[in-house]
């Protein structure tokens, strides 16, 4: 998690300057772990750059709503490109 906030913090998508519970900014708390650039691809393969997302924007989540969620729902898409779903629906209670 702290590289991820890292790599957050380093493109301007987190307040460093946050007080955190420790009494230290959210920036101070990141400054003793390493940047993802610092990681090689040998180190981790899993968290990817804000400048090499997995998916491009606005092809992470989307909002469904119908038979399926009359009230609506999240749904997170993980770089799927679907526009529009028309068919039966398989329903589990968990995963």
């Amino acid at each position: 998690v702290p590289i991820v906030m890292k790599e957050l913090l380093n493109h301007g998508f987190l307040h460093g300057d946050a007080l955190t519970c420790t009494g230290k900014t959210v920036a101070e708390n990141l400054e003793l772990y390493p940047s993802l650039t610092d990681l090689t691809l040998r180190d981790q393969s899993v968290v990817r750059s804000v400048s090499d997302p997995f998916a491009e924007a606005g092809r992470h989540i989307t909002v469904i709503k119908g038979s399926l969620a009359p009230e609506s729902a999240l749904l997170k898409l993980s770089g799927k490109k679907m526009d529009i779903f028309q068919g039966p629906a398989i329903c589990f209670n968990g995963e």
